[in-house]
């Protein structure tokens, strides 16, 4: 490589636990990576960024799940090679924490559901709360570093078109349960 690269970071876990044992009850499982203020050098920066738009603050990632299921068949059984069903049916899951911090945006979030497996295809139930800030001064800059026109027209096309928009849940909710925290009215 004919220039250096400097990687730093302040803090770095991974955790995976996985059940891969047939059993009737259900089996935890975890999902956990962490990489917590990586900081790259401005060489490699210049390459994504040479006109210095983007702030280069250190980038945080974390991604913490956890949950159980019933694992339906061994996963290391050579019978089980070319199984098409899915090998467990899941019960429990938590977002216990998403972090995504990088170029000036931030995406955090919560939550946890169970799931319905009477039907055949896991139906979750529960929320997962998510909150994205900066994400449209970030897209402003990646428009400004653009080598292509973007062009964002926010009117109607033809006179007969409607300039508001609305979502109807009502579909949703009668399948799933689903019931906003937030009346969609607001």
């Amino acid at each position: 490589i004919p220039f250096p690269i400097d990687i730093t970071y302040a803090e770095t876990a991974f955790n995976f636990l996985m059940p891969v044992s047939k059993g009737h009850t259900a089996q935890p499982f975890r999902m956990l990576m962490r990489i917590v203020d990586l900081s790259v050098s401005d060489s490699l920066w210049g390459m994504i960024d040479a006109g210095g738009q983007l702030p280069h603050d250190p980038a945080t990632m974390v991604v913490d799940v956890s949950g159980t299921t019933k694992m339906l068949l061994d996963v290391f059984d050579p019978a089980n090679a070319n199984a098409e069903a899915m090998p467990f049916d899941p019960q429990e899951l938590k977002l216990n924490e998403l972090q995504v911090k990088a170029v000036g945006a931030e995406l955090t979030g919560t939550g946890a559901a169970t799931f319905e497996n009477s039907t055949g295809t896991p139906m979750p139930v529960g929320s997962i709360d998510l909150k994205l800030v900066g994400a449209n001064a970030l897209l402003d800059k990646l428009v400004a570093m653009s080598k292509v026109k973007v062009e964002v027209v926010q009117k109607a096309d033809r006179k007969a078109d409607t300039a508001i928009t609305r979502a109807d849940a009502t579909k949703l909710q009668r399948a799933t349960g689903w019931q906003p925290r937030i009346p969609l009215e607001q």
